[in-house]
Formats: structure tokens, C-alpha cells, sequence
């Protein structure tokens, strides 16, 4: 996980387009160790939004589930932007080869929205699991 952070704040301005990878390879990370610690099954495609689907209703974080209105609304916008990465990955990133003559080329500007909003879902995510082990 530390290299993808390393990677994401190094690529920002200088490679947009790898920062938005290693934003999405980051949560990747995370989500696959979560499952492989919990010795959950992990999904036969193990990209960002299968791996976040048997993460959040590991921890019970799907939106249809939680009770307050504005949380439901809030984790249904992290789910938006677990889709929103993912798909940032896979037609603007540097994972795959890129069809210049299509729509824009990321910029250092969405590069660091990616990976910000990366940031604070590893950070809620983190902080979850912490309290979910001390809850025990």
C-alpha cells in the first residue's frame, strides 16, 4: 500500500494519468487484504468493484442498510466514487493503452481528486476495521 501512496504523490503533476491507476490499485490493495485477513472469499475478478462489494457488506457499509438518511447518502456516494476511480483507471490511467482522439486527457486536476478521494475512503475504511477489531 505504501507504494501505491508513494506512487500517486509522485505522479500527481508528472503523470496524471499513473496517479489515477495507483489511486484505484491502492484501495485494490487494501480491499484485497482485507479479504484475504478475514479469509473471505475473494471475487474471481478481483478489480476495485467486485473487491469493494465483498468488503462493504463485510463491514456492513451498503447504503440500503444504514439507518440515518445522511450516512445512507454518504456511503452511497463512496460507492459513486469506487465506481468513478475504477472506471478513471480503466479509460484514462495508465493501465491500458489510450485512444487519444476520444473526450480529454487527464489532468494533474483530476489526477489529485482521484487520489484524494482515494485517500479519505482508505481512511474511513481503515478507521472501520479498527473499530469493528475493538469492538470484539
Amino acid at each position: 500500500m505504501q507504494d501505491e501512496f508513494e506512487r500517486i504523490t509522485e505522479n500527481v503533476d508528472k503523470d496524471p494519468a499513473a496517479a489515477a491507476t495507483a489511486s484505484c490499485a491502492l484501495l485494490e490493495s487494501m480491499f484485497k487484504m482485507y479479504i484475504a485477513d478475514e479469509g473471505l472469499t475473494a471475487p474471481a475478478d478481483e478489480s476495485l468493484l467486485p473487491l469493494w462489494k465483498v468488503v462493504r457488506t463485510h463491514l456492513k457499509l451498503n447504503a440500503a442498510d444504514v439507518e440515518d438518511e445522511n450516512l445512507r447518502k454518504i456511503l452511497s456516494g463512496v460507492s459513486s466514487i469506487v465506481d468513478g476511480i475504477a472506471g478513471l483507471r480503466t479509460r484514462k490511467g495508465s493501465a491500458h493503452g489510450r485512444d487519444t482522439r476520444k473526450s480529454y486527457r487527464i489532468e494533474a486536476r483530476h489526477a489529485r481528486l482521484a487520489s484524494h478521494a482515494a485517500f479519505t475512503l482508505a481512511t474511513f475504511f481503515l478507521e472501520t476495521v479498527e473499530k469493528r477489531l475493538t469492538q470484539f
